[in-house]
């Protein structure tokens, strides 16, 4: 890695500096501001000084990271340039393994939500934990962390070019800068600062999209949109239960896009105004839809649903599972509220009866979840079977063997 690759790596890493710099101004040695710089050095710091430093950048070979710093101090950089550019070379030394695990990721359609392999994010959790304690042991604990944003870019959109990779990453950065300076002039309680911060973001994103279409072609803009936008997150996150097709998930984003935009920031509107453009998006969702897929989205969009759909995931079950569950809930429910409001029954007979059905509910659950998934579903998604207590009840009771 010459000196032109290593600064290249040096600025993206230097993006995470300059936003750091707003949340810990006190870090040591800040970047000087009264005279233009070239590689970290001010006009005002002599034409020795720039030769001298000129000269290590060109020779700046890749491999030992502490190795560059050192020569990078030893030249009179300033810190943050020096523990930028050593970063830079720690976390290329551990790219090679991290696009090993990316290669073994399926190439999931961009409608469909991320759920990554347990063993593939722990895989990943322990390259970042090996590369940050690297990073801490080299230049001590006041690193600055990149954002994944730009590798993130990489991957979904392979067919972009390096320049204008470059000029959306810069286009975040920006966006995180701003962000970063409004939040530490806002005042007032949680609920205003919510407010303003909301309203002002509703702002940067119709800028920063104003802007990202000088950059992109209609059609790499449609392309983005339906993949980092805000609104194709919210939709897709929502939508792993639905599973919809390429085409469905099309028509849903336009539908919830056009939604965000007429309701605007939500902390800038009422209740009335949700509900009201709420029940108006559900109409156009059935009409896009058709009753029976329609039915299929309300189910997923249940938070209880979702659960279980996450559940039925971790469990590495089929995701048919969760409907099975879903329907046993289903079932189970009225059921149990008939019991509940029969005044025939007495309290004998009405516990009799619940216990009856919590023993045939654990039974059908365990059946599809194994014994394991049922007590974890008891306590994520399971929360309606608490309708089962009674007097001398504790959750859900079991018949002894």
């Amino acid at each position: 890695m010459k000196a032109p690759t290593l600064l290249l790596a040096a600025s993206l890493a230097l993006n995470a500096v300059l936003l750091a710099s707003f949340f810990f101004p006190g870090s040591p040695e800040p970047l000087p501001s009264s005279a233009p710089l070239v590689f970290g050095v001010s006009a005002a710091g002599g034409v020795a000084a720039a030769k001298a430093k000129a000269e290590t950048w060109s020779g700046l070979e890749p491999g030992n990271p502490a190795t560059l710093l050192a020569d990078l101090r030893r030249a009179g950089f300033p810190r943050k340039i020096a523990d930028a550019v050593a970063t830079a070379e720690i976390r290329a030394q551990f790219d090679p393994r991290r696009k090993a695990l990316d290669l073994k990721e399926p190439d999931r359609p961009f409608w469909e939500a991320e759920v990554q392999d347990p063993k593939m994010r722990a895989a990943r959790q322990e390259i970042t934990r090996e590369e940050e304690q690297a990073i801490k042991n080299l230049i001590g604990s006041d690193f600055y962390r990149d954002d994944d944003y730009a590798a993130t870019l990489q991957r979904r959109f392979p067919g972009l070019s390096a320049d204008k990779l470059a000029q959306l990453e810069n286009l975040c950065t920006q966006r995180n800068q701003q962000v970063a300076e409004l939040y530490a002039t806002l005042r007032g309680d949680s609920a205003e600062v919510d407010k303003q911060l909301g309203r002002a973001e509703a702002e940067f994103d119709k800028a920063e999209r104003a802007q990202r279409a000088g950059i992109l072609n209609p059609e790499e803009l449609r392309d983005y949109d339906l993949r980092m936008s805000p609104a194709a997150s919210v939709l897709r996150n929502g939508l792993s239960g639905f599973n919809p097709t390429e085409e469905e998930f099309q028509a849903l984003y336009n539908l919830q896009a056009a939604f965000m935009d007429r309701l605007g920031p939500p902390s800038s509107a009422t209740r009335e105004d949700i509900l009201q453009a709420q029940q108006g998006l559900g109409e156009q969702i059935q009409a896009a839809l058709g009753d029976e897929r329609y039915a299929d989205y309300k189910r997923s969009m249940n938070e209880s649903y979702q659960q279980t759909f996450r559940l039925v995931t971790r469990l590495n079950l089929p995701a048919e599972t969760a409907n099975e569950v879903w329907a046993i809930q289903q079932d189970v429910q009225p059921r149990m509220s008939r019991l509940q409001n029969n005044d025939e029954l007495s309290t004998a007979e009405t516990a009799q009866q619940l216990t009856a059905l919590a023993d045939e509910t654990k039974a059908r659950i365990t059946a599809a979840l194994g014994d394991r998934g049922f007590e974890a579903y008891r306590q994520y998604g399971g929360s309606w079977m608490q309708g089962f207590q009674r007097p001398g009840f504790h959750g859900v009771r079991v018949s002894p063997p």
